[in-house]
């Protein structure tokens, strides 16, 4: 089953990630259109060539894929982005995929559900993933102009401070820790400085545009949010929220 990311409603057959998103969409805030592979095809276990003949023969991805648009690839899990755990890093993501690339990238995601780091970092966790429920995400690739990382709560401090992380070009080199981002802190107040080489990166009011939307975000999921957000063509759209998972009580 293929279904459109704003028209999703079952987590346990779509995984969180496609879950979070199809919420915020609901409240009007930009994501990248998208559409969600179901687990019930993975379960099916099709090869690349069965799984290229089903692409081929659904008319929501058809309609979906323009093969001058590059996609990203992403996992949707029922165990990644809960309230209790996030698993970070531990599911494949591939980005600036070409159309005829979709397939292969679909099971590279499927299969880091076998990886042996999954597999140790949930056995750290004492949980259990016989049952996992795996789908994949599609949606179209923004090469943004600006992108980070928005804490709603700020890990580095007890104060209602919101944490912002900022860096020019797309989000997954700040994501996979290969680059050193602007930082700020937020709050009521004023907005702070606390290292980079370019505090003017973006402008007061894309700042506190950001917080807005964090607070939005927030309002839906009634729980402190870590959220990958980047600007494109002056918007700014949401990647991934999720909650915080570090926060201590």
């Amino acid at each position: 089953m293929i279904d459109g990311l704003a028209r999703i409603h079952d987590r346990n057959l779509y995984g969180n990630k496609a879950f979070n998103l199809s919420q915020i969409i609901k409240h009007n805030i930009l994501v990248p259109k998208g559409i969600v592979i179901s687990d019930t095809i993975r379960q099916q276990n099709p090869n690349i060539e069965e799984l290229e003949k089903l692409l081929k023969q659904d008319k929501t991805f058809n309609s979906f894929v323009n093969h001058e648009k590059n996609y990203a690839v992403r996992s949707s899990s029922n165990l990644e982005d809960g309230n209790k755990y996030a698993f970070p890093g531990q599911f494949e993501s591939l980005l600036n995929v070409k159309v005829e690339n979709i397939a292969s990238s679909i099971i590279s995601c499927w299969n880091s559900s076998k990886s042996e780091r999954l597999q140790d970092y949930a056995l750290a966790l004492s949980i259990n993933i016989d049952n996992l429920s795996f789908a994949v995400i599609i949606q179209e690739f923004l090469k943004g102009n600006f992108s980070g990382t928005l804490f709603t709560q700020s890990p580095m401090s007890k104060k209602e401070e919101m944490l912002l992380e900022v860096k020019a070009g797309t989000c997954d080199a700040l994501v996979s820790g290969n680059t050193i981002a602007d930082t700020y802190l937020i709050n009521s107040d004023n907005i702070r400085h606390m290292y980079g080489r370019n505090k003017n990166i973006l402008s007061k009011n894309q700042i506190y545009e950001l917080a807005e939307i964090g607070k939005q975000i927030v309002s839906i999921f009634k729980y402190p949010q870590d959220i990958e957000w980047t600007i494109y063509h002056g918007n700014i759209y949401i990647l991934q929220p999720r909650a915080i998972t570090t926060l201590k009580k």
